[in-house]
């Protein structure tokens, strides 16, 4: 749920976007929400991808939200580096914001 300052006008969430995500203390999509829809995306030169993705002992970044095996919508970022991702025009950027408008259909995966 999302709520303002005061606690007042809570809305369910219902999508949650990464981007950019070098990993998440989360096992995969759904134990990260029951109900939302979880997206994931990461530019062609983005430097994450070269990140181990693992968690031992509370150590490291966890898995990898764009891989199949995490069960996250995955959708197009574009050639978005670690840094471009909101960048006016960009595939990531088209791609969140209709994520975040809840127009899913015009998402674009990957």
């Amino acid at each position: 749920w999302v709520m303002n300052a005061d606690g007042s006008g809570g809305r369910e969430v219902t999508d949650i976007a990464l981007y950019g995500s070098p990993g998440t203390t989360a096992w995969s999509a759904a134990k990260l929400s029951g109900t939302a829809r979880v997206w994931a995306g990461r530019g062609s030169t983005d430097w994450t991808e070269d990140i181990p993705h693992v968690r031992i002992f509370g150590l490291g970044l966890g898995p990898d939200p764009v891989s199949p095996s995490f069960g996250a919508r995955v959708f197009d970022a574009g050639g978005a580096g670690h840094s471009d991702y909101l960048e006016p025009g960009s595939a990531s950027l088209r791609n969140l914001t209709g994520i975040a408008l809840g127009r899913t259909s015009d998402v674009t995966p990957r």
